[in-house]
């Protein structure tokens, strides 16, 4: 053990192996993902990309190089989904990579080491992980680590790196802001003002952009700032530690193989211990630059979130937010590795550590099969929904732009998306369970309602039919009912539950059935129908 421990090339070894299992595993559990409702987005607006769509906000942020990577990898691949989540596992290793090499200076590389293991298998932020546009958000934090390791290079090329990664970081999302923020603390701190061009440029050019969003009236989906929250960062910031640790070390999981909706009972005591160990590193070793920069980066992150939890997006809560905990995680280690500091760890402790990273990834490999499970869950919900909208809402006309800020927005302009049809087809639609096909017929009647108004009642003759009979057709049909009461359609499901409309007794309604495609849809009333017409 002593030579396996004292091998230097070990750790590493480790973390390449670790790696190659994470990503082989996050391929294999996320068979079946698709694009999810950011990405749709994305895809939706590739094919009309302009410079004014490219920096156009997203949820309130410039992601101007996610754009342009989407728009070449659909025009190469299409729909297919799965260059997309190779992408994000690709993003995944080189930020774990990175923050080894970074941390492996400060600290026992087999802290560092472990540490990263337990990131590889963080199935607690599962958004990341199996979604293609986790990519978004992970390579701003690896970005972000490269340019605090350029930054330490000292010298006139370490500076220029430093400056384009934070550059390409504040392009891609938002997340990178809080990197810029720990290269400003460390190069003020180290009254290094000559090189504040370094983080100044970078910014100069983020507020440029908002300053246009403003100038030029740019309409925004989310992203709203509330500067009151500002006295809510202490609290945020906590709760922050505490979900990120709580779920990291596996201590906090649901077991509800559902969405964490709450900071757990064991991530408060562990973000107490964590405070109180750092208040003891501090005392006994200061605030040198290098932890000032990580505190930095973590209190900027966690700044930005609370200013922005309770936008036109809907509410975040602080450590249980699936989109919050990998770059809260990755700041966090930054903060641990820069507290210990260098030396050998002796090896009672790293045994302790060993089991703690054991335990860490034993239970994630469950939250990691529990985000697949959902991810697959909602990726069929999307081709069904895809599907629907296909065969129920006409194609927009050349040049008609749908507003992509609403789900029906969005599922209208994939329709004759140039890059394939996203939706299944229908002998697959038709396999869903009953009470799938009732909600889907009730949903296409509410999108694409039916029209049902009075007619004139001079000259007809009705008999009486089933629903099966009655096949409803694009145009107008004329019905009666001796009772009226409540018109109920179905189209995919064997029972009539889709509300078309409304019936007084003994009136004749005209009632114009939108386009139906492949499938027509069926009426139904519980006291009875008479179809209508007028003698030739």
């Amino acid at each position: 053990m002593r030579r396996v421990r004292d091998n230097p090339a070990n750790p590493a070894r480790l973390l390449a192996v670790a790696m190659f299992a994470s990503a082989t595993l996050i391929l294999l559990l996320g068979h079946g993902a698709t694009f999810s409702g950011d990405e749709l987005v994305l895809v939706t607006t590739s094919p009309d990309l302009d410079l004014h769509t490219l920096f156009e906000p997203h949820g309130g942020h410039l992601i101007a190089l996610p754009r342009l990577v989407y728009r070449v990898l659909l025009e190469i691949s299409g729909l297919d989904y799965l260059p997309f989540r190779i992408l994000a596992v690709a993003s995944i290793l080189v930020a774990v990579g990175l923050l080894f090499t970074w941390a492996r200076r400060r600290v026992d590389p087999w802290l560092a080491s472990g540490f990263c293991v337990m990131l590889l298998f963080y199935g607690a932020d599962y958004l990341h992980m199996f979604q293609g546009n986790g990519f978004i958000v992970v390579s701003s934090i690896a970005l972000g680590v490269a340019a605090l390791l350029a930054l330490e290079r000292g010298d006139r090329r370490g500076d220029l790196l430093c400056c384009l990664f934070l550059t390409l970081g504040v392009l891609t999302y938002s997340v990178a802001l809080s990197f810029l923020a720990g290269v400003a603390v460390n190069l003020l701190v180290q009254r290094q003002r000559r090189r504040a061009w370094v983080f100044a440029l970078p910014l100069a050019l983020y507020l440029a952009w908002r300053i246009w969003l403003i100038a030029a009236d740019v309409p925004g989906d989310g992203g709203g700032i509330d500067i009151y929250s500002l006295l809510l960062v202490s609290g945020w910031s906590f709760q922050s530690v505490a979900g990120v640790l709580g779920t990291l070390s596996g201590l906090d999981y649901t077991f509800t193989g559902g969405l964490v909706e709450k900071v757990g009972p064991a991530g408060p005591p562990l973000a107490v211990v964590a405070v109180i160990l750092l208040a003891i590193a501090i005392a006994k070793r200061g605030l040198g630059p290098v932890l000032l920069t990580a505190i930095a980066c973590a209190l900027a992150l966690w700044t930005m979130q609370v200013l922005s939890y309770g936008d036109a997006a809907g509410l975040r809560i602080p450590g249980a937010d699936a989109r919050y905990l990998y770059p809260g995680a990755f700041v966090i280690g930054l903060v641990i590795f820069a507290a210990i500091g260098p030396g050998p760890v002796p090896g009672r402790y790293l045994a302790l550590f060993a089991v703690v990273v054991a335990g860490s990834v034993t239970v994630n490999l469950m939250t990691m099969k529990d985000g697949a499970d959902l991810i697959r869950d909602s990726a069929s919900q999307v081709r069904t929904y895809a599907a629907m909208y296909r065969m129920s809402v006409p194609a927009p006309s050349p040049g008609e732009k749908p507003h992509v800020s609403s789900s029906a927005g969005i599922m209208v302009a994939m329709i004759n998306s140039p890059y394939g049809d996203l939706g299944y087809r229908l002998p697959v639609l038709l396999e869903e369970p009953e009470p799938d096909l009732e909600k889907l017929d009730q949903v296409m009647a509410a999108v694409v309602p039916f029209q049902v108004t009075p007619a004139l009642t001079g000259g007809v003759a009705c008999r009486a039919v089933t629903s099966d009979e009655l096949r409803a057709r694009p145009g107008a049909s004329l019905l009666l009912s001796s009772a009226g009461g409540e018109l109920l359609a179905r189209r995919f499901a064997d029972r009539a539950t889709a509300l078309a409309g409304s019936l007084s007794p003994g009136v004749v309604y005209r009632v114009k059935v939108p386009g139906v495609g492949q499938l027509p849809w069926k009426l139904a009333i519980g006291s009875g129908l008479k179809s209508c017409h007028r003698p030739a």
